[in-house]
């Protein structure tokens, strides 16, 4: 299980709980984990990946919500399984080095980790969230809505707000 992206969704939760900015989230982690950790330090690369997952769940936060809307509500989902889902779609989407079995796993992973008593009701939903999803990007399913709105469509689709 990477502890890159355990660390991306939990400074994923950290930020949509807090009024605190990405950068204020970043120095604040970074410079406790260089202090107080006991664990090994993070790598440059571990961090790169660290950075490029929050900043782009934060930037295509509307668009990958508009693609989740379709199989969840989201309003009714835990915010950590939330942040599971938007990362792991931000990866299944927008980076292409990771293969889609092992973005699944990894989100059940830490699924099992943030809850780690009554795990195994939410690690089945997120596994069954993700595969119906890879499941329709097989068969090449649009997730781009088609609403009558020309801005709202352009909007949803680059993930800026109308």
């Amino acid at each position: 299980m990477s502890q890159s992206r355990l660390i991306a969704v939990k400074l994923l939760n950290k930020f949509y709980n807090n009024n605190s900015t990405l950068d204020e989230i970043f120095n604040d982690y970074f410079s406790v984990n260089e202090l107080y950790s006991n664990d090994k330090k993070l790598s440059k690369s571990d961090k790169n990946l660290i950075t490029e997952l929050v900043y782009g769940v934060v930037r295509w936060q509307l668009w990958i919500d508009k693609i989740l809307e379709q199989y969840i509500q989201l309003s009714k989902t835990r915010p950590a399984i939330l942040n599971i889902l938007r990362m792991t779609l931000y990866q299944l989407f927008k980076l292409d080095k990771i293969p889609n079995y092992a973005c699944v796993n990894t989100a059940v992973e830490i699924t099992k980790i943030i809850y780690s008593k009554n795990f195994e009701p939410l690690s089945k939903f997120v596994n069954g969230v993700l595969q119906a999803i890879i499941k329709d990007i097989k068969n090449q399913k649009d997730f781009c809505p088609t609403l009558e709105d020309p801005l709202l469509n352009l909007s949803i689709q680059t993930s800026h707000p109308e």
